[in-house]
């Protein structure tokens, strides 16, 4: 007789299956590490639970998002004392359980950091914690042993060991199904038991209500169980705080109806877009965020700004807080990147059925500047309406008014401007009466504005004024975790507007899309698309219809990365000095060494 459990732990992908009491029937091992219920770790340790005295490593990209609701009293535990914690923030920290002080950094807001660390040396013992973004791992080290977790969106990573340095726990993925937080280990809770490969407890014949919780996971396998659906391909599911990639299917056991779910881990979300681009088609619409961005869902969902990616879902977030404050908000970013929709979605989240006035700075003649913001009284000037004329001020009232391209503000506007935002009043032109400012302020930028003010191009002080929520746009190709699912989302807009049945995009042309570093943004790949739509006659889009660059395969090799690294040195050190003396000794390289350098990367 066929032994299933067996045949379904030799599979790749993650298997499930629940009858029609909503009870597992089977859960293989794959789907059992990619849901957390067995971790594969190179550590083990009893069961246990913080002791004062106890040495504690924390990295968490993510306060009190997905950290067992770590908050700033948790943290007092180790000495930290500090105002600035708050949500969304990010903390290193290394101390002592019911110490008085500990070392760490806290950063909060839409930090852009490569890596960041924290040291210490506690009886006798060499400890770092650090926050690696390029490779999206948190390090915990210990003397010489490392203990990694990688990352998609948020992780709460955490490392206690007794006053003798001995492991007492090591955190590992589904700790937010063992109740295995941070915040739940500071405030005294149990930890299990750890070994290698261990599972946290045995699932067969457990309710899926129990052991995945009310969430929209389970309103799916209900709908398939129930029926109302046959089958759901391809959607993303946060199952203990992890997203994963599920595909359910109803089918008939001799028990009755039941749903079998196939399961793959979202984080190899770039394996998967080489792979098998079709499982992705429905990703952005049924993406579903961490914690942290679970108020962004319940009522007024952000469907216009696409991304799954950390840095998008970070952009989210901002959006939503800059939307339940009246502050100013400053958003900058290259070309292309969507500056306008996000001023459009804070408002649309603030206050929808107000005014949304739009100004193209870039677009305004000078000599009509004041005028046009402003407004006129009849007859101030010669050609003007004896009636007067609203400014785009007054038509924003109670609104938002949406400054673009800010930096192209002549230098009398901007005076002007500061004094508005300064005195909340603003007086149309030929006109001594003050209208009253009732409009929120959001401005935008593609130019680095603190080299326009370096420049005397644009003022510090209004800079400041505007300047009171930034947010900073990151290009296309800093998250090209998102190329698929905007590809997806642009391919259904341009079939409507173009009445053209929807294309597919072969694996080759996705590839390529991939290659290519998007100096454009989102705006070249619309154009790109809809180029596409239009030269390809057939059904599949493949690479000579796309009107970008060849795709060149990336030369990984370290001795191309080296040689990459030793040029970009050279020029560096040639934009300090051309004395060939001054650079021998900056580069410590002989004379030799250096011309023969010089010569190899053409910087003679």
């Amino acid at each position: 007789m066929l032994d299933l459990t067996k045949i379904a732990d030799g599979l790749e992908d993650g298997l499930l299956v629940i009858d029609d009491q909503e009870k597992i029937v089977l859960f293989n091992r794959r789907a059992k590490e990619i849901t957390g219920i067995i971790y594969d770790i190179n550590f083990q340790h009893p069961t246990g639970k913080i002791e004062k005295g106890d040495i504690v490593l924390i990295a968490d990209n993510g306060v009190g998002i997905d950290d067992g609701e770590l908050c700033a009293k948790d943290l007092q535990h180790l000495g930290i004392h500090d105002g600035r914690i708050e949500e969304g923030g990010i903390l290193i920290a290394i101390g002592v359980y019911g110490g008085k002080e500990a070392d760490y950094k806290i950063f909060i807001g839409n930090a852009n950091l490569e890596q960041v660390s924290v040291e210490a040396k506690i009886n006798g013992l060499r400890l770092r914690s650090s926050i690696i973004t390029g490779t999206k791992t948190l390090r915990l080290e210990v003397d010489n042993k490392s203990y990694d977790a990688e990352y998609m969106n948020t992780f709460g990573h955490i490392v206690i060991l007794d006053p003798q340095g001995k492991l007492k726990f090591a955190q590992s993925k589904g700790y937010s199904y063992r109740d295995e937080g941070i915040g739940n280990l500071l405030r005294g809770e149990m930890f299990e038991e750890k070994k290698s490969r261990g599972e946290s407890q045995r699932v067969i014949g457990c309710k899926a209500s129990e052991l995945f919780g009310e969430g929209s996971f389970l309103v799916a396998i209900r709908e398939v169980l129930g029926k109302k659906v046959e089958k759901i391909e391809a959607k993303i599911f946060e199952v203990h705080q992890r997203q994963v990639v599920c595909s359910l299917i109803g089918t008939e056991l001799s028990q009755g109806s039941s749903v079998v779910v196939n399961l793959r881990d979202a984080s190899k979300l770039r394996d998967l877009l080489e792979e098998r681009n079709k499982i992705l088609v429905e990703l952005e619409e049924s993406l579903s965020h961490t914690r942290k961005y679970d108020d962004l869902r319940d009522e007024r969902p952000m469907e216009r700004l696409i991304g799954i990616s950390s840095r998008m879902n970070e952009i989210k977030y901002l959006v939503k807080r800059a939307s339940g404050i009246h502050s100013n908000v400053l958003i900058t970013g290259e070309n292309g990147t969507g500056k306008t929709l996000i001023a459009r979605e804070i408002h649309r989240l603030e206050s929808e059925d107000k005014p949304f006035v739009e100004v193209n700075c870039g677009s305004l003649p000078h000599t009509l500047f004041e005028s046009e913001l402003f407004g006129y009284k009849g007859g101030s000037f010669t050609g003007a309406l004896p009636q007067g004329k609203e400014g785009f001020f007054d038509m924003a009232q109670d609104g938002t008014i949406f400054l673009d391209e800010i930096s192209e503000i002549p230098p009398f506007i901007q005076s002007k401007l500061l004094h508005v935002i300064q005195d909340k009043k603003y007086y149309p032109l030929g006109s001594s009466k003050p209208q009253t400012l009732r409009a929120r302020i959001i401005a935008a930028s593609n130019r680095d504005l603190a080299e326009e003010i370096r420049q005397n191009k644009f003022r510090e002080d209004l800079y400041f004024r505007l300047n009171v929520f930034p947010i900073v746009i990151p290009t296309l190709r800093e998250r090209k975790e998102d190329l698929y699912v905007l590809v997806m989302n642009i391919k259904a807009k341009l079939s409507k507007e173009l009445g053209i049945k929807e294309k597919e995009i072969s694996g080759s042309a996705m590839q390529h899309l991939m290659s290519y570093n998007w100096p454009g943004n989102i705006r070249e790949l619309e154009n790109v698309l809809e180029r596409s739509f239009i030269v390809c006659g057939g059904e599949v889009i493949y690479p000579e219809h796309l009107n970008i660059p060849k795709y060149e395969k990336m030369d990984y090799s370290l001795k191309s990365r080296l040689e990459e690294a030793e040029k970009a040195v050279l020029e560096e050190v040639q934009a300090i000095t051309q004395d060939k003396k001054e650079m021998m000794e900056i580069l410590d390289i002989s004379k030799a060494s250096l011309y023969e350098k010089l010569k190899k990367y053409g910087l003679n």
